[in-house]
């Protein structure tokens, strides 16, 4: 049973179980959906090409953390509008009508390529705006909805630290398949930034139960992990933090951005991943990474 998640102004939903049982916080930064009209009109793309950026239904497939003893924290709103998984100032000068301020990070290579933290493009490198961004947009994004759910987030792993001793972070995303079918993509990519943030029997444990269900697994490659697993993933303070990537045929048409029959495969996969990992932490103890 779990408690009524709670949303903030229709940024983010957290959702908790009434006894949290298991250690890890579910992280889905990337699903929200929720686009504003003030949004779809300063965009130059159809309502269709401006969700090619959502890593959707990601949230429906983890939907059932809480019912694992997992605290839940989703972003209401579009990965287009502001991307939590960046620095909170990664900006690219470009977009904007006026010079940045010295403490904004235009050296970024993501912001440099329009993915920084307010994005110029979506993927397959479509730009959003038909004309430039205020600095005064921009930081009023970051503070409705960056900070308040790296807040949300923060605390949830704090908690989790504070009454099991260390914490696991498991930051969820979907990734597109390769344009050309010459190109190599596994089924999931499990990001820990080369080793350096989170327990790698942990991430083995994840690994093995993948491929024995039948799946192709790879790691770091192409996908690492952003800000929010190097930020979170701090192995030597008992804090841990893994991002997941899941390949979006699987259980979606990527064309129209629909569900299919694949959805209820990989949520129950999803399922089955939760209730392994919860049994693998009663037994094992995580081990800090050398």
């Amino acid at each position: 049973m779990t408690q009524n998640p709670s949303s903030i102004s229709g940024i983010l939903d957290v959702e908790c179980p009434e006894t949290q049982t298991c250690p890890v916080v579910v992280s889905v930064p990337h699903s929200g959906r929720n686009y504003s009209d003030e949004f779809l009109q300063a965009s130059k793309l159809s309502d269709l090409d401006i969700r090619r950026s959502e890593d959707a239904f990601v949230d429906k497939l983890f939907a059932d953390a809480p019912k694992h003893g997992l605290p839940m924290l989703k972003a209401l709103f579009p990965r287009a509008y502001v991307d939590v998984n960046r620095d909170a100032y990664e900006l690219d000068s470009s977009l904007f009508d006026t010079p940045l301020p010295s403490y904004v990070n235009t050296a970024s290579p993501r912001a440099y390529v329009g993915l920084g933290t307010i994005p110029g493009i979506v993927t397959q490198g479509m730009e959003i705006y038909s004309s430039k961004l205020s600095l005064k947009e921009a930081l009023d994004r970051i503070d409705t909805c960056y900070y308040p759910y790296h807040a949300n987030l923060e605390a949830l792993v704090q908690k989790t630290a504070k009454k099991f001793g260390h914490s696991i972070l498991l930051d969820c995303h979907s990734m597109p398949s390769p344009r050309h079918r010459d190109q190599y993509l596994p089924d999931f990519v499990l990001g820990d930034r080369f080793g350096t943030t989170c327990d790698g029997a942990f991430i083995a444990t994840i690994e093995e139960f993948l491929r024995a269900n039948g799946y192709t697994v790879g790691r770091n490659s192409p996908y690492a992990g952003a800000f929010v697993v190097r930020h979170y993933g701090k192995p030597k303070q008992n804090s841990h933090a893994l991002q997941i990537e899941i390949r979006r045929s699987l259980y979606m048409n990527e064309r129209t951005l629909e569900p299919t029959k694949g959805l209820r495969t990989i949520k129950n996969l999803m399922n089955g991943l939760m209730e392994h990992i919860c049994r693998y932490l009663d037994e094992a103890s995580l081990n800090e990474l050398q």
